[in-house]
């Protein structure tokens, strides 16, 4: 084979390799991809499952929803749908233990100056399970905790226009059992879902 023949089909290989590399990477994620496809949809599963009274008491009949996250969904293996189902209820036990901490600034009306133990401990987690986004949901957190602890009838009174953070923790409380049951359900292949 001559020289010029073996550039010709090196340049070739090579070329052929660029258009196929992006493909590969695709076929097979690295675990950076899939750290980083957990929090999107970790992400996306806490926008249906935050204790919003605007969002719908049920996920049936929203067919479009279904079918955009079961395209997500479709990606996981039994594993890792139990991986994006631990991180969900990360969320959950974070949203727990801080709408405890806003009910005892609330009714002590003392500012604890940070989280309480288990508070911190559930931050951690959700920084784990979450990655960046967590620093946006602790910062709602430490606002929730700062309006209990202003709005305490210990500072100057009743005030019917607060919210009383103690009735809220216990809306939470009551709120939280269909919300783990929401991230099973999230996290529930199609077939199994509908088989219910």
């Amino acid at each position: 084979m001559t020289p010029v023949r073996r550039i010709v089909i090196l340049i070739a290989l090579l070329a052929v390799g660029a258009l196929i590399a992006p493909k590969l990477a695709e076929m097979f994620p690295t675990t950076a991809d899939w750290e980083q496809k957990f929090q999107m949809d970790a992400h996306t599963g806490v926008q249906v499952l935050r204790p919003d009274p605007r969002l719908p008491e049920s996920l049936d009949g929203l067919d479009e929803f279904w079918d955009a996250w079961d395209v997500r969904l479709d990606l996981y293996d039994d594993e890792g749908r139990a991986e994006l189902r631990r991180r969900l209820h990360v969320y959950l036990d974070f949203l727990e233990a801080e709408y405890a901490d806003a009910a005892e600034a609330y009714g002590s009306g003392e500012d604890a100056g940070g989280p309480s133990d288990t508070a911190q401990l559930r931050r951690d987690a959700l920084r784990t399970a979450f990655g960046a986004l967590a620093d946006t949901i602790i910062e709602q957190a430490d606002a929730l905790r700062d309006e209990a602890y202003r709005a305490s009838p210990e500072h100057g009174g009743f005030d019917p226009d607060q919210p009383d953070f103690r009735l809220e923790r216990e809306r939470i409380r009551a709120w939280l059992p269909r919300a783990r049951a929401r991230a099973d359900e999230l996290t529930t292949p199609r077939d199994q879902r509908l088989a219910r």
